[in-house]
């Protein structure tokens, strides 16, 4: 019997569907224009999208709800990364010029920079090895995010969590754009790692305006503000329901903000505009779930349902 569940998960289908599709709309002709070839590669991510497909496909004929949500979730995490990180590329294609040296004053004026953070870091092998890990295993707190919600039946927690995730990464795109920035070592003069030296020459290589194929292996192009940021603290706003576990979200959250600067790829000012980005992302999709995908949602659910108890015999 169709309900109101079932009406939401349609409609915010339905609308990161047709999401997806603007975006792409919008980032063909806009890739051309500043010369940023490649978008064939996409095509690569074809078998996963399959996959994903086929798994969504048998929970359906199955009739395993949760799962069968879980995988479209999934499909439209895979998706964005794709579509959002196309974007990025994009808008790293504008005449702007670099800020490094801008947001190094920044961090100044609070008396502090990153620098000194990865040098009281390198103080201890224990608190390198902590910062490494914890800058590593945002993944892993993405995927709890979206599935643990979803696999529970709280279907609009998850929701909210991937819409956040597109607008945080929109939002950031933005920024980015006016305002782009390589990473502390080209203020403060460290020798940058292998994965930092290469986001940079490839930074470089798009902001020279010369016809450029995409990568879709470099994602860290972006340092203020920092996504990492708005990612771990977006997926511990979709756990933060679950009470048993939020001194550990308060923790890894931290830890994972902090690991962004004694990593070396960020400065501290990125990590406050994280912290910003993701303040309004939340709420925003909150709001867009309210006014645009659910009153639609459940507008549809209750018309079937009176359609279907007209044609019940009885009723």
């Amino acid at each position: 019997m169709p309900d109101s569940h079932t009406g939401e998960c349609f409609g915010f289908h339905r609308f990161m569907g047709g999401t997806i599709l603007l975006l792409i709309a919008v980032e063909w002709p806009l890739a051309r224009i500043v010369r940023l070839e490649g978008f064939g590669q996409l095509r690569d991510c074809g078998l996963g999208i399959a996959l994903l497909l086929a798994i969504i496909m048998y929970c359906q004929w199955r009739k395993y709800r949760r799962l069968r949500e879980a995988a479209i979730m999934a499909l439209w995490m895979a998706t964005l990364t794709v579509v959002l990180n196309v974007l990025i590329q994009i808008c790293a294609r504008t005449p702007a010029p670099m800020i490094d040296l801008s947001l190094a004053r920044a961090d100044a004026v609070m008396h502090v920079s990153a620098l000194s953070a990865m040098d009281w870091a390198r103080q201890s092998r224990l608190l390198q090895a902590i910062f490494t890990l914890a800058y590593g295993c945002l993944p892993l707190m993405m995927l709890l995010a979206v599935m643990v919600p979803t696999l529970l039946g709280r279907f609009r927690q998850a929701q909210q969590y991937v819409l956040a995730v597109t607008i945080g990464a929109l939002l950031t795109g933005a920024i980015f754009a006016l305002w782009p920035a390589a990473g502390p070592w080209v203020v403060y003069g460290y020798r940058p790692a292998t994965n930092q030296a290469t986001a940079q020459a490839f930074l470089l290589a798009l902001k020279s305006q010369q016809p450029i194929a995409m990568n879709m292996d470099i994602a860290a192009i972006v340092s203020f503000p920092s996504f990492h940021v708005v990612l771990a603290l977006l997926s511990a706003a979709a756990l933060w329901p679950y009470r048993k576990f939020r001194l550990v979200l308060i923790v890894l959250s931290a830890v994972i903000a902090v690991s962004t600067i004694t990593t070396g790829w960020h400065y501290i000012v990125d990590v406050l505009g994280g912290f910003a980005v993701a303040a309004a992302a939340y709420p925003l999709a909150d709001y867009v779930l309210k006014r645009v995908v659910t009153p639609n949602a459940v507008s549809s659910a209750r018309a079937a349902l009176a359609l279907q108890e007209m044609a019940t015999p009885g009723a």
